[in-house]
């Protein structure tokens, strides 16, 4: 049985790759806004939810109780906030840290 020499690709194919399919690379994804992240919260049912109640407590002449309410709902959209930022900050080390590089300065 012949044993075949496996070789890699020579610079030329290596050019001529990048060229029809671009460097293997990963794309950055633009980052979502301060307030897309904000309306993204507001608009889970959970929270539709909690400030409709809020404005049922000022309808029945509750003001009190609403306020209250209302401040529960912005302090949990500002933890969730807080903790998407955080997640979006990882997110992006990690890739960082994945991200592939070459040292050949002919594949470059």
């Amino acid at each position: 049985m012949e044993q075949k020499k496996l070789t890699g690709l020579t610079t030329q194919e290596a050019h001529e790759g990048q060229k029809i399919h671009g460097k293997n690379e990963l794309t950055q994804e633009k980052p979502e806004s301060f307030f897309k992240k904000i309306l993204s919260i507001l608009s889970e049912p959970m929270f539709i939810l909690l400030m409709v109640a809020a404005v049922v407590y000022f309808i029945l002449g509750e003001p009190r109780d609403g306020a209250i309410m209302l401040v529960f709902v912005v302090g949990i959209i500002a933890i969730d906030v807080i903790q998407e930022w955080k997640t979006d900050k990882t997110l992006a080390a990690l890739k960082e840290l994945s991200a592939p590089t070459n040292r050949n300065p002919r594949w470059q």
